[in-house]
């Protein structure tokens, strides 16, 4: 059987018994600028995928003769409406994943403001973990936690909704153009 007794100045204590370390002010924001850097880039793979998405689809718009038959019509509606659902595929698999890193970032900045304040803040990474898990509601519940996460005025709050709707409203522009162009040939 494994031997977990340390010396602690000059007494034997177990694992069990030795106090977690406080979470320094260091630790915490390396924390959340790891997290804040993968909200950052799953968003930027967002944004790039989609804005690729719909140059493609402009320029199947822009190259649609206005004679050509319905089959060419078809055709190109057929490529333009592959590209609308693979946006849309895009938008399913990353924005939940984007809105879940945008909470941790804030889970990590609830903890810095209690660091600030003075308090303890023990295992963090098992508290992360909880949290992502929902076992712990104590940060959902936490006041510094619902200031973050549904402040007024804030451009990540903004961005979270408008980039998706913007995005939307994008397709939509698209693929009426597209109609449009055929219906007024």
């Amino acid at each position: 059987m494994k031997n977990n007794s340390h010396k602690i100045d000059g007494e034997k204590h177990t694992a069990a018994h030795i106090p977690p370390p406080n979470a320094s002010i260091g630790e915490l924001l390396a924390h959340w600028n790891i997290q804040e850097n993968l909200f950052q880039g799953y968003r930027r793979l967002y944004i790039t995928l989609e804005t690729i998405l719909l140059s493609l689809s402009s320029l199947i718009v822009s190259r649609s003769y206005c004679e050509a038959n319905n089959t060419q019509f078809l055709f190109e509606l057929f490529l333009l409406l592959i590209l609308a659902l693979f946006g849309t595929f895009v938008s399913a698999w990353l924005r939940p994943i984007i809105n879940k890193r945008g909470e941790l970032v804030f889970f990590w900045q609830s903890m810095i403001l209690k660091v600030e304040r003075g308090e303890q803040i023990h295992l963090p990474l098992q508290r992360m973990k909880a949290f992502q898990k929902n076992i712990n509601d104590e940060f959902r519940t936490d006041e510094d936690f619902k200031r973050l996460l549904g402040g007024k005025h804030r451009a990540r709050i903004w961005l979270q909704k408008g980039i998706p709707l913007a995005i939307f409203a994008a397709w939509l522009v698209v693929l009426l153009i597209f109609v449009l162009k055929y219906l007024l040939r």
